[in-house]
């Protein structure tokens, strides 16, 4: 008779997750601390036998709100790349379609403005580097969907999102155009290119004069 593991021999306890040690099948709760912080994302893993259920998504005139969870970039920084990998692919999802309402941006710069409402002040992200760059798979998809063309500075500004504390985790986007047309590349880039030519413009010279030479050694 093959012998039990210890780990689920005392009491029949029900059988954890690999990596969190969460329950197997046990629903995604966002507002329980434990999937708050799991490091590999219960919501959309297919070992733990739990799924997210999908966010609602609407707009009211141009903003654009959306029960999708902001994670802190600590979510998925150190960690395997799959985890943030969800991330983009959740966000992915909320953006589908979405430059219907705002357009693709052109030749103007775009202000994006975030709002991050949370039920109580203990889930606010503390960081402020962390709450900006929590918005990366937020930019990543708009970017996806031709609204912003990146997400260089040259292109957008983006705010530090607002957090606020409401009866639900919800999320509220605005994107705007600015009357500032899009800026000049970056002056390193400029730089660099002013370099290459100069480079290429060396070469073509040693090019002709050692052509003029050749000609004239032959003339003589």
């Amino acid at each position: 008779m093959r012998r039990r593991s210890s780990k689920f021999a005392a009491g029949g306890a029900q059988k954890q997750h690999k990596f969190c040690g969460c329950p197997v099948g046990r629903p995604f709760n966002i507002e329980h601390p434990t999937c708050k912080t799991c490091p590999i994302d219960c919501s959309a893993s297919k070992k733990s036998g739990a799924t997210e259920a999908p966010p609602r998504t609407w707009h009211e005139g141009q903003i654009l709100f959306t029960t999708a969870y902001l994670f802190s970039y600590n979510h998925w920084h150190g960690r395997p790349r799959y985890i943030y990998m969800l991330q983009k692919q959740k966000w992915k999802a909320v953006f589908e379609g979405i430059w219907a309402l705002w357009g693709k941006q052109k030749d103007t710069k775009r202000k994006i403005t975030v709002v991050r409402q949370v039920t109580q002040e203990s889930n606010f992200i503390m960081d402020d580097d962390n709450l900006m760059t929590s918005l990366k798979p937020v930019l990543d998809s708009l970017k996806l969907q031709g609204v912003i063309i990146d997400d260089a500075s040259r292109y957008v500004q983006v705010d530090k999102p607002v957090q606020v504390i409401g009866a639900s985790e919800v999320i509220m986007v605005t994107v705007t155009n600015m009357n500032e047309p899009i800026g000049d590349p970056p002056a390193r880039k400029i730089a660099a290119k002013a370099e290459k030519i100069a480079v290429e413009d060396s070469l073509n010279l040693r090019k002709r004069t050692k052509k003029s030479k050749k000609v004239s050694a032959v003339a003589n």
